[in-house]
C-alpha cells in the first residue's frame, strides 16, 4: 500500500529537472532518508549527539545571514517559496543589531547637523533681496 502511494506521489510530482546533489554508488539520487541515516551513522561513529539534516540546513541559513547575505539569496539557496519562510531560520544577532542601530542613528544625526548648518529658505530669500 505504501509503495502504491509513493508511486502515485512520484507521478504527480513529476520530474524536477534538477541535477541530484548527492549520488549513490549506483549513480542514483540519494533519498533524504538515506542522508539522514548516513548522518546518524557519522554521529554515532564520532560520539556526537544525533543531528537531523534539517538542523544543518537551519545552521547554514543562520550563518549566511550573519555573514551579511541577503535574505532573498538565502531563500533561493534554501529553496523556500517565500522570504517569510526563510525568516524562520534567521536569528538576529543582538550585538549586530545594536551596532547597526547606533550607526544609523549617528548617520541621521550627522545629516541633521548638516541640514541645520545650511541656510534656511527664508535666509536665502532675504539674501537675494536687491537694494533699491
Amino acid at each position: 500500500m505504501l509503495g502504491e502511494r509513493r508511486g502515485g506521489y512520484l507521478k504527480e510530482r513529476g520530474h524536477d529537472m534538477l541535477a541530484p546533489m548527492f549520488l549513490s554508488n549506483r549513480r542514483q539520487r540519494i533519498s533524504p532518508r538515506t542522508i539522514e541515516a548516513m548522518l546518524a551513522a557519522w554521529c554515532r561513529k564520532l560520539s556526537l549527539p544525533r543531528l537531523h539534516p534539517h538542523a544543518i540546513r537551519h545552521a547554514a541559513c543562520t550563518r549566511w545571514y550573519h555573514l551579511g547575505m541577503d535574505p532573498l539569496e538565502i531563500r533561493d539557496l534554501a529553496g523556500h517559496s517565500s522570504v517569510a519562510q526563510t525568516n524562520l531560520y534567521l536569528h538576529p544577532d543582538v550585538s549586530r543589531l545594536r551596532a547597526r542601530y547606533f550607526a544609523a542613528m549617528e548617520s541621521a544625526s550627522l545629516a541633521s547637523a548638516v541640514r541645520s548648518e545650511s541656510p534656511t529658505d527664508a535666509q536665502l530669500a532675504g539674501a537675494l533681496v536687491l537694494p533699491n
